[in-house]
């Protein structure tokens, strides 16, 4: 029977069950494999049906048939419903299971159902819903030869055209779907060319190679698409179109540069060939004498010849496509060759010829986007300008830059790098970004801005080890491997895949034991499988495993027929408002549920910090609290956790119904609307820190139980080992942990991690390496991971990290090289003086002296605080607190906290005998010198004090002798003034002539007493005149002691600078200097007081002379009037 008569048969047998099944529930599937003829066959039915029918097209996050049956017909009843676009369901097998645990309900449609199937679905049906199945009727429907080499010619050609005509490279490498090659479509080629085969029926060699070139665009396997293509390139003719042909060449140039990318191992042989194909391609448009095609695709063997340094025949096709870009009047064109002649100027070390390129393509930037073509869709030119700007202009950002540094406008290279970086994504091309922090971090160190610089180094690590150009990533924490997401290369794949350290180690046994646990915690029957508790010594890899391991399988993980949310945390200064913030993100990204989040008033965006990131990846600025950037230090993957109760509790409202019942309401939203919630608090331990009273802790408690109540809600807590004894107390003392059964510490809850056995570190090895362009010879790698088991027989993940991450950084991949080394402890060793050295060249023995003092003699990592480091240091300010910051921030040492100050801790035990070793004498002569130099410099300080005591004394006399002066001098001025009055007196008498000589001999006889009386003053006058020598050699002996105060003062001085050469011996200086600076402005106040008081007295000196002058005047006017007398 032909497939015509095929078809109409199976047409009248629908009909006659159309007829026949009105008001009953009837199951048809009607078997098809092309679009083609289904569309066919609908429109006759339509035509030719005895009912009305209605059509239902299934969109790809369906997750029930059931439910978009009755979201469809709603209240009106159909007469029959015709289902299709079962194959472009994402989740089919989860959605057929679902159909066959829900087959009763469909007896309530009352109507014929018609579903559009193909022999794959079929099949999907028997294995996945075979109860269902045994229900239906199946009519099969078939399409001819003719119609089926019709369907590959129009294909392909549709494909070839729309890339040949399409206006720019860019889209048709980036958008699939825009080819109209969708997943369906693509499959119904396979099947075309299976059938054709099957029927012994050749193709055309063009068009067997054009169906080849369109299966290799559509597939997802790289290899599979390469075989595609390199099967259509040989199999197309050489009479074949040239423009078809160069086409093949270019995707195979494209093939290469994107597996380049991939495969950081075979970089620089990738890229050769993508540039020998890219190369082939230009040739064959230009043998076609297609310049538009030359135009649009030259771009990319000028890229690859950039990746390949490659500066003199990339300079030649600049040159060579500048005229061709400028006659199409595409700037964001012009502005690539102007990019890339900038690069070439630089490697001519021409830094004015590359500023100028530079700018020029900054400049042909700007012009495009204003002038982005307004024919593409909104989409289209959102995505290509979103690419411009953040791929290209970095580019041209990074190049006028480096001419900038070459320059030496350094503070302007800066200020473009940092426009570079901000604007520049690194999934994009991370070889860019790393360019762009590299730079900028060397400018930083240079300008001693140590901090910013280890921050950019750390940044810089991070994205290489993501990204496969570092195969170890030291002391940090491992994170989710990222893929290049660049849109103008093919087969870009989602970020976001499990490390391969997790893969290669073991853990990924880990991982399925709990993905088995969340399956079946998905079921409402296995409630017991709802909480999952990690734990492990410090330094296995906790938070590793949950980053880099776990929660990138659960996002491509489906229950049934539910996706699952993780939410992961890891803060707890106030942890309702934290996850209700993780939570909130974690529901806005993921697209399923993003539209339900836009009315619900509990949760909303706007009252959390916008850059703060439930999953802190990449940047190591913003932080959401203090308690984030805690944690952070505080990682598992980088050491200890400190004993619990340290810090004082953060103020938290303890009212549970005002807290966390926003929280709650979205997981029971979240269960409805099919999503299995699984929240991860890691660094448990923390915690317990925040909350030191039970009552508090009981808030959580509360939480926890009430989660675990609502449907498909899973909770893991992942902590110390040595801190699980807390959880004791939700074993029905604080709260009533029924879905635990009231034991939470089960060993069906509990899961253990440790450290990795011989093989599997080996393997780890092995497989990180693998990835990049660093490789160990087979004797190296055996004999390392001996080393690092050592007598126990164990690897520390953190130890493995640094050693091959000190190994890669010197670029150490033979034995021999390695055994020169002496042993792994030297390279922990140099390990921890790269890290000396990120803090600066004038504070690496600051640095040193810093990890010293955070181990002991019994070779412990004691706590000490800041002040406790200052003091045995003798050292302040800001050059400790660079030292710690990076200390803490490399993750050797850690950042305890504590009530009333925080303390430090070197990270790990096995860390403390590298920091001793080798450095233990040195260190302790210079900190015993230190303080000889200290005590030497305390007696010094002794001796000027009691100098300066002496000094005191010395004044204090000087003082009471003066106050003696002072008052012999007021006794003068007394008797000064008794004379002046008397001899007024006298001159009164004299001037009364007449008086009788009896008066005379009366007053001669007073004025002999007064004479008598003169006598007694001149021996008083005596007195003061022996009391005024007296206080001359006072004044010798004050000046003397002044002149012992000066040398004192000069002595000071020079103590003073031997002061200031020992405390810059000793950095930073600060204490003992300001204190002799106090005491020598006290000595200098006092030294000018006594020169006041010396000018005082001299003052009262000179009045004392002039009142015993003045009396030795009136004792000769006396003598005078006796002898007149």
């Amino acid at each position: 029977m032909n497939s015509a008569a095929q078809n109409q048969e199976a047409l009248a047998e629908i009909k006659r069950l159309l007829r026949m099944s009105q008001g009953d529930c009837s199951l048809v599937l009607a078997v098809g494999n092309y679009a083609c003829l289904r569309e066919q066959i609908i429109e006759e039915l339509c035509r030719e049906s005895p009912v009305a029918i209605r059509k239902l097209s299934l969109t790809e996050e369906v997750n029930s048939l059931h439910s978009a049956i009755v979201e469809e017909i709603g209240e009106e009843l159909p007469e029959a419903l015709f289902i299709c676009g079962l194959e472009s369901l994402t989740n089919l097998d989860e959605v057929l299971s679902n159909t066959n645990y829900l087959r009763e309900e469909f007896h309530q449609f009352q109507f014929p159902l018609i579903f559009w199937v193909t022999d794959a679905i079929v099949s999907k049906f028997i294995r996945s819903a075979q109860d269902f199945y045994t229900w239906t009727t199946t009519i099969e429907f078939a399409i001819t030869t003719e119609e089926l080499i019709d369907f590959l010619r129009q294909t392909s050609d549709e494909v070839f055209n729309h890339i040949l005509h399409s206006e720019d490279a860019f889209l048709f490498t980036a958008n699939q779907t825009r080819l109209g090659l969708t997943a369906s479509r693509c499959r119904e080629l396979e099947q075309a060319s299976q059938e054709l085969q099957q029927a012994d029926l050749t193709l055309e060699p063009e068009l067997d190679a054009s169906l080849a070139f369109v299966l290799g665009r559509w597939t997802n396997d790289q290899d599979q698409a390469r075989q595609y293509y390199e099967n259509s390139l040989n199999l197309y003719p050489e009479t074949g179109n040239p423009d078809k042909k160069g086409l093949i060449h270019l995707h195979l140039g494209l093939w290469w540069r994107s597996y380049a990318v991939q495969q950081r191992r075979e970089y620089e042989e990738a890229c050769q060939r993508a540039r020998d194909y890219f190369e082939d391609a230009i040739a064959l448009f230009k043998k076609a004498e297609h310049e538009d095609l030359v135009s649009k695709f030259i771009n990319y063997w000028a890229e690859v010849l950039h990746r390949l340094a490659q500066w003199q025949e990339l300079g030649q096709v600049a040159n060579q496509a500048l005229p061709l870009h400028q006659s199409r009047g595409d700037f964001f064109y012009q502005a690539r060759s102007h990019g890339f002649l900038a690069e070439v100027a630089l490697a001519k070390a021409e830094p004015q010829i590359a500023q100028q390129q530079a700018r020029e393509a900054l400049t042909l930037f700007s012009q495009g986007k204003k002038a982005l073509n307004p024919s593409l869709q909104e989409e289209n030119a959102a995505i290509r300008l979103d690419w411009e700007r953040k791929f290209h202009q970095g580019w041209y950002l990074f190049s006028l830059a480096k001419a900038q540094q070459q320059l030496g406008d350094i503070a302007v290279a800066r200020e473009t790098l940092i426009k570079a970086k901000q604007i520049t994504e690194p999934h994009y091309d991370p070889a860019l970004y790393i360019g762009i922090l590299k730079t900028l971090r060397e400018i930083y160190f240079q300008q001693e801005q140590y901090l910013t610089a280890f921050e950019l180094k750390q940044e810089g690590q991070t994205v290489e080890t993501q990204f496969g150009f570092r195969a170890f990533i030291g002391a940090g924490r491992l994170q989710a491997k990222q893929l290049v997401t660049n849109p103008a290369l093919p087969t870009a794949v989602s970020p976001g895949e499990v490390s391969l350290e997790i893969k290669a180690s073991g853990r990924g046994q880990d991982i399925n034991k709990l993905l088995g646990r969340i399956e079946l915690s998905g079921g409402r029957l296995r409630s017991d499988c709802r909480l999952m508790i990690i734990h492990g010594q410090s330094g296995v890899g906790k938070s590793s495993l949950i980053e880099a391991g776990l929660i990138p399988a659960l996002q491509q993980k489906i229950v049934g027929t539910r996706r699952i949310l993780p939410v992961l945390q890891r803060v707890y200064t106030d942890w309702v408002k934290e996850l209700e913030r993780c939570l909130l993100l974690q529901n806005q990204q993921f697209t399923v549920g993003a539209k339900h989040l836009s009315n619900n008033s509990s949760l909303k965006p706007e009252m959390y910090n916008p850059n703060a990131s439930p999953f802190r990846d990449l940047c190591p600025s913003a932080k959401s609290s203090e308690g984030e950037a805690l944690a952070e230090q505080n990682s598992d993957a980088m050491g200890n956790t400190p004993a619990p109760m340290l810090r004082p509790y953060n103020q938290v409202s303890t009212s549970f119904s005002d807290t966390a019942t926003p929280i709650l309401d979205q997981l029971r939203k979240n269960s409805d609307r099919n999503l299995l919630t699984v929240l991860i608090f890691d660094q448990f331990e923390e915690f317990f820190f925040v909350y030191k009273d039970p009552k508090q802790r009981k808030v959580f408690y509360e939480f926890l139980r009430d989660c675990l109540n609502i449907p498909f809600v899973t909770v893991i807590l992942s902590l110390r080992e040595d801190y699980l004894y807390y959880l004791l107390e939700c074993n029905n003392r604080l709260v009533n942990l029924d879905i635990a059964n009231n034991d939470i510490l089960n060993k069906n809850i509990l899961n253990y991690l440790g450290n990795f056995d011989p093989k599997a570190a080996k393997l780890i090895i092995q497989e990180l390496t693998g990835q990049t362009q660093f490789s160990l010879e087979a004797e190296l790698l055996d004999t390392l991971v001996k080393d690092l088991a050592g007598d126990l027989g164990e690897v520390s993940p953190i130890e493995l990290q640094i050693v091959g991450a000190q190994l890669q950084a010197e670029k150490i991949t033979k034995l021999a090289d390695y055994q020169q080394l002496g042993s792994k402890d030297q390279l922990v060793g140099r390990f921890l003086d790269d890290v000396v050295k990120d803090c600066g060249k004038g504070n690496e023995q600051l640095a040193k002296l810093v990890l010293y003092l955070l181990t002991d003699e019994n070779n412990t990592r004691p706590l000490k605080t800041r002040a406790d480091l200052e003091l045995e240091l003798d050292v302040k300010g800001e050059n400790l607190s660079l030292v710690l910051d990076i200390l803490v921030k490399s993750g050797l040492i850690l950042r305890v906290p504590a009530n009333p100050a925080d303390r430090y801790q070197l990270v790990h035990d096995y860390l403390v005998t590298f920091v001793r070793q080798g450095q233990s004498e040195r260190l302790i002569k210079e900190l015993e010198k230190e303080r000889e130099k200290r005590k030497i410099t305390e007696k010094q300080l002794n001796k000027l004090q009691n100098d300066i005591n002496q000094s005191g004394i010395l004044e204090q006399k000087f003082n009471q002798q003066l106050r003696k002066l002072q008052n012999e001098s007021n006794q003068s001025r007394i008797l000064e003034q008794c004379s002046k009055k008397r001899l007024g007196k006298l001159q009164n008498e004299i001037k009364q002539s007449g008086i009788l000589e009896q008066k005379f001999n009366q007053q001669l006889r007073k004025l002999q007493n007064e004479n008598n009386h003169n006598r007694i003053l001149e021996q008083q006058l005596r007195k003061l005149q022996n009391e005024k020598s007296h206080s001359r050699i006072l004044e010798q002996q004050l000046k003397q002691q002044l002149k012992k105060l000066q040398n004192e003062i000069n002595q000071g001085v020079i103590l003073k600078q031997q002061l200031r050469k020992l405390q810059n011996e000793v950095n930073p200086r600060g204490i003992l200097e300001q204190q002799f600076n106090r005491q020598l402005r006290k000595l200098q106040n006092e030294i000018n007081r006594s020169k006041r008081l010396e000018q005082q007295l001299n003052q009262k000196l000179k009045q004392l002379q002039n009142g015993i002058n003045q009396s030795r005047r009136l004792e000769q006017q006396l003598r005078k009037l006796r002898n007149s007398k």
